[in-house]
């Protein structure tokens, strides 16, 4: 019988050996690829980081004119064999992170050591900085990358100097014309440096050279071209004057022909919400569409910052600092330094402390009835939050530069009664005719079609409308006896008589039989060479910045004129309105006064819109 074997299942010896080399070939493949993974992966968030930077800060320099870059760095040495010569002189800086908004970096984490540190700025190394001159952007302590058996230490988004020629548009400050080229400065006997440019990019300092022109500071404003200055078939004498005037000086060359920048009315329009910033250092935030003035004197926020909107109404930036968050003057009455941007009792309460001066008293921004305003408690909550935590985060809100306007009215020269109702034309513009007989339900309606992209506008509240006196009180002339005594010397009212220098005016509102005429056509009694009659008998109403007598800070007509509707209420639960009105003397209609408003329409009675 033969023996019957049993076959077994199983592997040999040298499969297995061969299965766990295959193995280990298969494992270091895969840990050297992760090592690889992860060497590329640095270096891909060093780059990202610089490109991020190279935006925001070409998007500032763009907008300002400076970087955004205060600190000076020196700690500089790592980084010799990736600076140019020719590109990378003069002084490095760190980059202010917090200047610019949309900045979240994977690196550059000491950032927030050295803002509160900045006398030891070099003794950091995690830290992105940029040269004053090329405006190129390096990472200090670099980022090792391993490659085989080699690191390369990396501190930009290049290996090799960038010797690319830099063109500045903006040197000290100073904009330098188009088609035109920064190649350096020259130095005096006393030591001071002046700007050179040329027409040719890589042309080098000789002061003979005709198509050079070195800066030339003009303190003293000019009124005519000197004798000296000639100017080209294409230049006008208006023009250069202007820019001379604005820009506090001019590009010459050897023979008295001169280069310089055009100075515009607006700024370009502005594609998102960005931050603005005056030649003062302060700051304003501009909504989407907007654009903001270039005049000397309506584009620094201390004089009233002055933008207009996509349909050209004008507003003006009220701000509020800061600082009184945390000051102790305002931290009294059970206000604390709010814990965030939500607490928006504590931010009330420091607002109330801090203009406190022009609160009127049982009055308060509080919703009572939909009747009052057309909106619903959820929906006047809703914009007093918002109101609060925009002023809170961003130092002020804007408002109205003049009182809201009738666009039809105002184009078909009509006269504003009961029966005109509603036309939804509203404008914040000069000359427009003034958007009476309305309710305050209207004027909040009217208020709310305003609004920019990503902004609330609404009429004003009471908060806002003492915040604007206390801006008014500490910017301008005017003192709180011209709110709370007599505002007679800032204001249309009965008992003054003020000077017109354009649009139009009413002797008697309310009549649809009245004519509005133009600020130079007398009427007896009540016009006489322009000029408005003091006599209380004799009032009139006037259009939009009609005259220069009730301007301040750029903002016409917040006293006298109109009484103006707000989302404020009385002791007694009826709307309030502010300002004063043509009708009255300046000692009862004052700018910090207030009367109730029994929701009718009115012809002493309009609004202005704020946005937030």
């Amino acid at each position: 019988m033969k023996n019957k074997i049993k076959k077994e299942n199983g592997i040999t010896l040298s499969t297995l050996v061969i299965t766990i080399i295959v193995l280990l070939i298969i494992t270091s493949t895969l840990i050297y690829n992760a090592n690889d993974t992860i060497q590329v992966q640095k270096r891909t968030k060093l780059y990202n980081d610089i490109e991020l930077l190279r935006e925001k800060v070409s998007e500032f320099y763009n907008e300002y004119g400076e970087l955004p870059a205060k600190t000076k760095y020196t700690n500089i040495g790592g980084l010799s064999d990736i600076l140019s010569k020719n590109n990378d002189i003069g002084d490095f800086y760190v980059i202010d992170l917090e200047a610019m908004k949309g900045i979240t970096l994977n690196y550059g984490k000491d950032y927030e050591n050295i803002k509160n540190n900045e006398s030891n700025a070099n003794s950091y190394i995690d830290v992105y900085i940029i040269n004053e001159n090329s405006h190129n952007i390096f990472y200090v302590q670099g980022i090792d990358v391993k490659n085989n058996d080699t690191y390369t230490t990396y501190y930009t988004d290049y290996t090799e100097p960038d010797e690319t020629t830099v063109d500045l548009r903006y040197i000290d400050g100073i904009l330098i014309p188009d088609g035109y080229y920064y190649i350096g400065k020259t130095v005096d006997s006393s030591g001071n440096e002046s700007i050179v440019i040329s027409n040719y990019i890589k042309d080098t300092i000789n002061s003979a050279n005709k198509n050079q022109y070195t800066w030339t500071k003009q303190i003293i404003e000019l009124e005519e071209v000197p004798s000296s200055i000639k100017l080209d078939s294409n230049q006008k004498s208006d023009e250069f004057l202007k820019s001379v005037n604005t820009n506090k000086g001019y590009f010459r060359n050897s023979e008295g022909r001169v280069a310089y920048t055009e100075v515009k009315d607006w700024s370009e329009i502005y594609t998102k919400e960005a931050k603005y910033k005056d030649s003062d250092g302060n700051t304003a935030i501009v909504p989407k569409g907007f654009q903001v003035s270039q005049n000397e004197n309506m584009n620094k926020i201390k004089n009233g910052l002055v933008a207009r909107d996509e349909k050209q109404n004008e507003w003006v930036w009220i701000e509020v600092p800061k600082t009184i968050y945390t000051d102790s003057a305002y931290l009294i009455d059970g206000a604390v330094t709010p814990t965030s941007d939500e607490d928006y009792e504590n931010i009330e309460k420091i607002m109330q402390n801090y203009s406190k001066t022009y609160k009127i008293s049982g009055c308060k921004d509080e919703w009572y009835s939909e009747s009052i305003y057309g909106l619903t408690e959820e929906q006047y909550n809703q914009k007093k939050k918002a109101m609060l935590k925009n002023i809170y985060n961003n130092g002020g809100f804007w408002i109205g530069r003049y009182e809201a306007g009738d666009e039809t009215a105002t184009k078909n020269n009509i006269t504003r009664t009961k029966t005109t109702g509603v036309t939804n034309d509203v404008g914040v513009k000069a000359d427009l005719i003034p958007y009476n007989f309305v309710t305050s339900q209207e004027a909040e309606k009217l208020s709310e079609k305003l609004a920019p992209e990503g902004k609330t506008s609404s009429l004003m509240f009471g908060i806002q409308w003492n915040l604007t006196c206390k801006f008014l009180e500490e910017r301008t002339d005017l003192t709180v006896a011209d709110f709370k005594t007599d505002s007679k010397g800032w204001g249309n009212y009965k008992n003054n008589s003020i000077t017109l220098l354009r649009g139009k005016y009413l002797t008697k509102p309310g009549k649809a039989t009245c004519v509005w005429k133009t600020f130079s056509t007398d009427t007896e009694n009540y016009i006489a060479s322009s000029k408005t009659n003091e006599n209380i008998n004799y009032y009139v109403l006037l259009t939009a910045g009609a005259s220069e007598y009730t301007k301040r800070a750029n903002i016409y007509d917040f006293s006298g004129n109109q009484w103006e509707c707000t989302l404020e209420i009385n002791s007694s639960n009826i709307c309030l309105c502010r300002g004063g009105s043509y009708r009255d003397n300046g000692y009862w209609g004052l700018a910090g006064a207030g009367t109730s408003y029994s929701n009718s329409a009115h012809y002493a009675l309009a609004f202005r819109p704020t946005i937030y």
